[in-house]
């Protein structure tokens, strides 16, 4: 902006910055997926569009498109040359698949008649060679005192052997699981393809929902760090 007067230093400038947003709108804004084994798929996350531009909205065909290594999942509603009236809505299913370890980006992005088209959430997510199962591990309904227990299996299925350096439990409950996996857990390695199995016990001191996280931490390996993420995997009781 111009501001021109009848002081010595006339004209002055002063500088006028923004931020337009569309009102075509995403909840939420943006996706982060937990961390997810390389080549299977993570559970699909909800995603709303709401048309918000007080007109109709007519999609685009295609309305869909997505990059990285995510996918659009059954369930998904945003489909070609859907019309939303006004405050409309519809639903996008996405699902993280890595096809690699580390850390990656992408976008689902939606093509319709607004003027602010294309229209982008942002999604990332962590892939890792490391598969835990069952994930999350849950032990049901038990009584006060009594001790159940269950058996979680790491699996390797990355290319390199993995180096395994501490373990343990942790969270508000953690005091009530207990696990025998040593110290390092799975005796320090497990090579490609390789298995590891240990004992987490649960004995409920309380009445009600409880919950911890079994943390397997990882210091080397032959590939990236970032392709081992610390591997934590939800108790659940």
């Amino acid at each position: 902006m111009l501001i021109s007067n009848n002081d010595p230093t006339s004209p002055q400038l002063v500088g006028l910055t923004g931020t337009g947003t569309s009102n075509v709108t995403f909840a939420p804004a943006s996706v982060s997926f937990a961390v997810q084994t390389v080549g299977i798929a993570s559970s699909s996350t909800r995603i709303l569009l709401t048309n918000k531009t007080g007109a109709a909205l007519t999609l685009s065909t295609p309305a869909v498109s997505i990059s990285g290594q995510f996918l659009t999942s059954t369930g998904t509603t945003c489909t070609n040359s859907k019309v939303l009236a006004v405050n409309g809505t519809c639903l996008l299913y996405v699902e993280f698949k890595p096809t690699a370890g580390g850390y990656v980006t992408g976008t689902v992005s939606v093509t319709d008649s607004d003027v602010t088209s294309p229209q982008t959430v942002a999604l990332a997510g962590t892939g890792t060679y490391i598969k835990f199962s069952p994930s999350p591990m849950n032990f049901g309904i038990v009584a006060v005192g009594t001790q159940v227990s269950g058996a979680p299996l790491i699996t390797n299925v990355g290319p390199t052997t993995v180096t395994v350096t501490a373990g343990g439990i942790t969270g508000a409950n953690s005091k009530d699981f207990v696990s025998n996996a040593g110290e390092p857990p799975c005796g320090g390695t497990i090579p490609p393809g390789g298995t590891c199995t240990f004992t987490v016990s649960f004995t409920p001191s309380l009445v009600g929902s409880e919950s911890a996280t079994l943390l397997v931490i990882r210091l080397q390996c032959r590939q990236p760090a970032s392709a081992f993420p610390d591997w934590p995997r939800a108790l659940k009781a």
